[in-house]
């Protein structure tokens, strides 16, 4: 793990509408498959357009492949029915502690 990515999704679609908790799943599910491993969320407020929402603040750290954080990101904004998702992603030494 070498990256530490970081999607930003809204929950309401481009017509302002909330995401249903099956929507919101399915955006879930876009990022359960491409990591399998883990990541971390947490619901925030972002603004698109002047208008607040709330916003899946999703987190992971994997091995650096720019063309599948690219790909998870159109999934998701596919699936959620938004305009676009932000992602950033930076250069990172991840460590894991286990048992």
């Amino acid at each position: 793990m070498d990256t530490i990515t970081t999607f930003y999704v809204g929950l309401h679609d481009r017509h302002g509408r909330a995401l249903a908790d099956a929507e919101r799943d399915l955006v879930e599910a876009v990022l359960d498959s491409a990591y399998p491993d883990g990541w971390t969320s947490t619901i925030g407020t972002g603004r698109w357009h002047g208008a607040a929402e709330p916003t899946l603040i999703a987190t992971v750290a994997h091995a650096a492949d720019p063309a599948k954080v690219a790909r998870v990101a159109e999934d998701a904004r596919f699936v959620a029915n938004q305009d676009a998702v932000l992602h950033t992603s930076v250069a990172a030494t991840c460590g894991l502690a286990t048992r």
